[in-house]
């Protein structure tokens, strides 16, 4: 399947409330959805990774989900001459590597500092019957190498000799993370090249209060989310138009790490399942701009999110198309 998703806002599902019986109102405003009922949230940014571990590309408006993800997230990783994926923490020059998505000429268009832009066909025309078998985060995985030129090109930027690497459509990564149905059963999900899950989702609030430890603002970047959700409040303060009268009473001030309690958002009639915590290591401390790489934010964020399984930040999302609500 294949269908779409825009800044728009969204609304919190509580776990024990029904989604076929929801009350909120419907609002339509510059042609997007907008559930009215008890809602203190938007999704203020969608963000992108075509290449593993290089530059986001910010998404304007809307894009469009498939059945691993967000169209061309992470479709693309580079690989050493081990066949291992190349990480920031392995060679920090992935930042300067910046991939741009033009759907309506159907290329990727790369920039890199001195170095002339390449473009890439989105259409999947590389010889599937040339699969190369790759290691991604450890687990075995497969793709489509290109040219020298292009491969070449990438080796230059990141000083080490390095292949692009495209995910074939015939095979199918599975996903780390479960989710399971109204039954318990488990419901097998499938990722590209990402780490654990489809996508991954922070709220403003919570690197807000991390910003305030620290003395310092951090750069959402660092986190590498799909998804940002921010307060209403801070969308009324951008849009003095927006309905203030009938929210006034309202808090809609979002609480740091509120997250940790979301079991589902829906977000333009797609539900999303929140199936664990993202836990964080290093590369949070390279700088998205300079791939510098700092003590912080992990030393703050380690001293008051730390947990069994890691320090935590952000969250790991499964879409579960079973619940949209056009299919209710």
């Amino acid at each position: 399947f294949i269908s779409f998703i825009s800044n728009n806002f969204i609304e919190k599902i509580d776990n024990k409330k029904n989604i076929s019986k929801k009350t909120g109102s419907i609002i339509e405003s510059e042609n997007l959805t907008i559930y009215s009922h008890s809602n203190r949230a938007f999704l203020s940014k969608i963000f992108i990774y075509p290449i593993k571990s290089c530059a986001g590309f910010e998404i304007i408006n809307f894009w469009y989900l498939t059945n691993q993800g967000l169209q061309f997230d992470r479709e693309w990783t580079l690989i050493d001459e081990n066949n291992q994926a190349i990480t920031q923490k392995k060679n920090s020059k992935l930042t300067s590597i910046k991939p741009e998505i033009n759907l309506k000429e159907q290329k990727m268009i790369i920039s890199a500092p001195n170095m002339a832009d390449i473009e890439i066909n989105l259409i999947q025309n590389l010889n599937e019957n040339n699969l190369l078998s790759i290691t991604v985060c450890s687990v075995s995985a497969s793709g489509i190498t290109y040219n020298d030129k292009i491969n070449d090109w990438f080796s230059q930027v990141i000083g080490q000799k390095c292949k692009l690497i495209r995910k074939s459509l015939n095979n199918s990564r599975i996903c780390l993370r479960k989710q399971f149905d109204n039954s318990n059963h488990e419901r097998q999900s499938n990722i590209t090249f990402s780490n654990e899950s489809q996508y991954l989702l922070v709220t403003n609030a919570s690197l807000n209060d991390l910003s305030q430890r620290i003395g310092k603002e951090i750069n959402v970047k660092r986190f590498r989310p799909n998804f940002v959700i921010d307060s209403l409040t801070n969308l009324n303060n951008q849009n003095q138009n927006h309905n203030q009268n009938q929210n006034q009473n309202q808090n809609l001030d979002l609480e740091p790490f509120e997250e940790d309690y979301w079991q589902q958002i829906i977000i333009d009639n797609i539900t999303f399942n929140l199936v664990g915590d993202c836990t964080r290591c290093r590369m949070i401390c390279f700088d998205p701009e300079s791939g510098i790489e700092e003590i912080e934010p992990l030393k703050t964020l380690t001293k008051y999110r730390r947990t069994k399984q890691g320090t935590i930040f952000g969250k790991h999302l499964l879409h579960d198309p079973n619940l949209d609500i056009n299919n209710k």
